[in-house]
């Protein structure tokens, strides 16, 4: 696609360098070198916040999805029928002397 679309940006130039009816245009390059740095410096604040807006977001998921599970497994232990008889339970694990 880029291959292609250089292709046609190339020939698309190349006509119009050698149509006498075009006239040439040239841009002053100073506003350009003006204005680069604080742009870049903008592209760069813009991208952190869109990363922690993103990992914030993400946490907040993940905060979410760990107590949904605490819950639910909270809610198995507790409507599950015991399979251990009760007096088991309640006797001492290690035998006492």
């Amino acid at each position: 696609l880029v291959f292609a679309y250089n292709n046609v940006f190339l020939a698309a130039t190349q006509f119009i360098a050698v149509n006498p009816l075009y006239p040439e245009l040239q841009l002053p390059l100073t506003p350009f070198e003006l204005t680069a740095p604080v742009l870049g410096l903008l592209l760069v604040f813009r991208t952190n916040t869109a990363y922690e807006r993103f990992n914030a977001g993400s946490d907040a998921v993940w905060e979410v999805t760990s107590r949904f599970r605490s819950v639910f497994r909270q809610l198995i232990g507790y409507l599950s029928s015991p399979s251990v008889p009760h007096a088991e339970r309640e006797a001492p694990r290690y035998p006492t002397r």
